[in-house]
């Protein structure tokens, strides 16, 4: 919008990784599904023409179309006859695009009271990202006792690793950023940790099991800043900064989340934080609670003394 003078946003939709529906309530083909031939892709598609002009004008205009039919064919067809349409107007409006709730395309209605509301880091300052296993067959379960069984026999080193990778696939697969082999090395001489069986809110009103490992990178995020400050006596908000889909209210909880708590990547807010000594993760100057510290920023606090809170 800062560089091109008109931009015209075709949404064709056909996202298969959040399953999308048309609305008729049937699923949203990828655009580039053809029957019989290729079921496409999983990612939405959107096309952009962009145009600038020698001589730039003072403010850029943006023109959104909604291409929804279900079928991809047919959302094809819409397309191609749109180009009969005269000067390409009559489907598309003009929006403009609100930085303050990320730039949307497609058209949303805002009030302007909606931008006096106050942010979540505006009245709890610290969150961390929720934990991410990224080896969930090894690492998470329902069970509590099968988890435990799995990871003795992770950490057994009289079973091999090739009998593991059977047991578990995913825990003998090197990654960009995990070594299998050398992981399992270390850990199986270190031994297994009992206490790091704790209960993880894996996804909404899903409660399982993980074994949350702080030394290496069977975790793949671990978050170990994060999980000091969890306790059943604890409560955490989690949200996202923006919700891809329709409106996902915020989860409250006290166990360890995941990061796809919320769709991806979830942010956890804490009501209390643990001190560290002097090396606060804090404002100073709020209220104490017990051995812990108020998640709540100056406003915030002021804000409560008002009400006589």
């Amino acid at each position: 919008m800062s560089v091109f003078d008109k931009i015209w946003v075709d949404n064709l939709h056909g996202d298969r990784i959040i399953s999308e529906y048309a609305p008729d309530g049937k699923t949203s083909e990828t655009i580039f599904s053809i029957q019989g031939t290729s079921p496409g892709i999983k990612i939405g598609t959107a096309i952009a023409l962009l145009c600038r002009k020698s001589e730039r004008s003072s403010k850029s205009q943006v023109f959104y179309r909604d291409v929804a039919d279900a079928r991809a064919a047919d959302r094809r067809a819409a397309l191609l006859q749109s180009l009969s349409e005269p000067g390409n107007k009559q489907s598309y409006i003009g929006l403009e695009p609100v930085v303050r709730i990320g730039l949307p395309f497609k058209p949303r209605a805002t009030t302007q009271e909606y931008f006096t509301w106050p942010l979540l880091p505006d009245v709890l300052p610290s969150s961390f990202p929720g934990v991410q296993s990224s080896r969930d067959d090894l690492v998470v379960d329902t069970d509590r006792d099968r988890l435990v069984k799995r990871m003795m026999q992770y950490f057994n080193p009289q079973i091999s690793n090739e009998e593991i990778g059977r047991i578990s696939p995913i825990a003998m697969r090197d990654t960009a950023r995990f070594e299998a082999s050398k992981t399992r090395e270390y850990l199986v001489r270190r031994g297994f940790v009992p206490e790091n069986i704790v209960p993880h809110l894996y996804r909404p009103f899903d409660l399982r099991w993980l074994y949350w490992e702080s030394e290496t990178k069977l975790l793949d995020e671990k978050r170990a800043d994060y999980f000091v400050h969890v306790s059943k006596q604890n409560i955490w908000l989690v949200g996202v900064q923006q919700n891809r889909r329709s409106f996902d209210p915020p989860i409250v909880t006290s166990r360890l989340g995941s990061r796809h708590l919320v769709e991806r990547g979830a942010n956890l807010f804490p009501l209390l934080l643990v001190a560290r000594g002097e090396n606060h993760l804090f404002e100073k100057n709020v209220a104490q609670v017990n051995d812990r510290q108020l998640n709540l920023s100056e406003a915030a606090i002021k804000y409560l003394d008002s009400v006589g809170q």
